[in-house]
């Protein structure tokens, strides 16, 4: 019964990681954009 409830409970976390995991990458991927916007803006001041 623990070993089914431990499986059970990974793959629940799995599957919330993973949809939380593209919910994050989309966040970082603008923010990740944002900077290189203001490093790019930076540099050409430079």
């Amino acid at each position: 019964m623990q070993v089914f409830f431990t499986k059970f409970l990974h793959y629940v976390i799995v599957k919330f990681n993973s949809k939380c995991y593209h919910k994050i990458k989309k966040l970082l991927k603008i923010n990740y954009i944002n900077k290189g916007e203001i490093f790019y803006v930076i540099s050409n001041e430079v």
